[in-house]
């Protein structure tokens, strides 16, 4: 923080001029949660991802997408052992995934939700300049 005045005559003793500028750098304690693949969901590796209520979350494969047209049902089959071949990998997507950041925590509750947390100091300035006639 600093400031500073000044203050000068402009006609003697009739007319006269104030200034004065001040400056704070404000810091605030911020934190932020992401949830971030684990090592084995970024292989393709979901049999250990569960849903809230402690079950398997399923991966389908969208490959086997069926029609009934009889009774308007689609329906898909899981990936056997809920493991992404590397085959269905797309290139780019299998490049970026290798640039996340791995979890550097458990996550709030079974599903591992939030499991990359990270703290940083949001700083604001904050400027006051006055003048007075």
């Amino acid at each position: 923080m600093f400031g500073g005045t000044l203050g000068n005559p402009v006609i003697k003793n009739k007319l006269f001029t104030f200034s004065s500028l001040e400056y704070w750098e404000v810091g605030y304690p911020q934190s932020y949660a992401r949830t971030v693949p684990t090592a084995a969901e970024a292989t393709g590796d979901f049999s250990r991802s569960l849903n809230i209520d402690g079950t398997l979350r399923t991966i389908w494969d969208p490959f086997s997408t069926q029609f009934n047209p009889t009774t308007g049902a689609v329906t898909r089959t899981a990936f056997p052992g809920n493991v992404i071949p590397p085959n269905q990998f797309d290139p780019l997507s299998a490049s970026l995934i290798k640039q996340f950041w791995a979890p550097n925590n458990p996550g709030d509750n079974i599903t591992g939700v939030n499991n990359f947390r990270k703290g940083y100091n949001e700083k604001y300035n904050y400027y006051n300049f006055s003048e007075r006639v």
